[in-house]
């Protein structure tokens, strides 16, 4: 409050571009702007001189030194970047417009120009172009040669940048136009197939996706770990040839197209899905024995 009463402020006295119009609030006067706004502003930034105005004296600083730097347009007028001579500025912010020296004029993107990004109204590319090609009329002849699949039959004609192509049969029977390069790269083997062989050979597991029998191993080693008991990789195909196609349930012999993998002591009373604790069964067998423990299906032994 001591600090309060030392300071004081009347109404219509002036600090920079703010003029005093109410302290009601001591702290917090109102002042009013010369750009018209009114704003409350501490009393002791205005005393300060760290506030002068409402904002716009900062709005105008910066307009005013943005006004005095030349743009990089405005800075490019005159000067010569490759073949372009830059003459004015475009009607288009951040273009100007520039004469090449081939007569040609064009309105170009400033900073594609600095940068050498733009370097001619499109002549240069195209005399570059014209060099390298220059002289590839006399083409190889590869008629009756072969790269990986395909063997040249016939030239069929030229590419944009006058490369011959070439009239291709695959050893798969299919027909290819290809260009040289590739050819001649290595680039290019065959009409497509060798890079689908390729691609189902990296992407192929095992090839049984198909198979019956996997597809059982999987459901037995599901419902093993299902019933949270020991589980290892059981083939059924080595189960069914260990037991030489007899049931172990009843002792008859078993097709194959009715061959289930049995477990001697059932999984829930904490039997382990591995070669031990299976063997070859009919799946009536498998049905009626259930969960029952092997001392328990004697009565089930039909083989003599």
């Amino acid at each position: 409050m001591e600090r309060l009463r030392k300071t004081f402020v009347f109404v219509g006295q002036r600090f920079g571009r703010l003029v005093c119009a109410d302290i009601s609030t001591m702290r917090y006067p109102l002042w009013t702007c010369d750009c018209g706004i009114q704003k409350r502003i501490s009393i002791y930034s205005v005393i300060k001189g760290a506030a002068k105005s409402c904002g716009c004296y900062n709005a105008d600083s910066v307009r005013a030194r943005a006004a005095l730097k030349p743009t990089a347009a405005q800075s490019s007028v005159g000067e010569k970047f490759g073949r372009l001579t830059v003459m004015r500025l475009s009607q288009k912010k951040h273009f100007v417009d520039c004469r090449c020296e081939c007569g040609e004029e064009l309105s170009a993107y400033v900073y594609s120009i600095i940068n050498g990004d733009t370097r001619s109204c499109g002549c240069l590319s195209q005399e570059l172009t014209s060099k390298r090609t220059k002289g590839q009329l006399h083409h190889i002849d590869l008629s009756g040669k072969r790269f990986g699949r395909l063997f040249v039959l016939r030239r069929v004609g030229v590419t944009q940048s006058r490369g011959a192509r070439w009239f291709c049969l695959c050893d798969c029977g299919a027909k290819k136009i290809v260009s040289a390069q590739p050819l001649l790269k290595g680039m290019t083997r065959s009409c497509g197939c060798l890079q689908r062989e390729t691609v189902k050979r990296v992407m192929t597991k095992h090839g049984r996706y198909k198979d019956r029998d996997y597809i059982n191993e999987l459901g037995d080693k599901r419902r093993a770990i299902k019933s949270g008991a020991f589980v290892e990789r059981v083939f059924r195909k080595r189960v069914y040839e260990r037991d030489m196609g007899l049931c172990g349930i009843c002792g008859l012999p078993v097709e194959k197209g009715d061959f289930t993998l049995d477990h001697r002591l059932p999984l829930i009373l904490g039997g382990t899905h591995s070669y031990e604790n299976c063997r070859t069964a009919h799946a009536s067998c498998n049905f009626r024995k259930g969960a029952k423990r092997p001392e328990e299906c004697s009565h089930l032994w039909l083989r003599n």
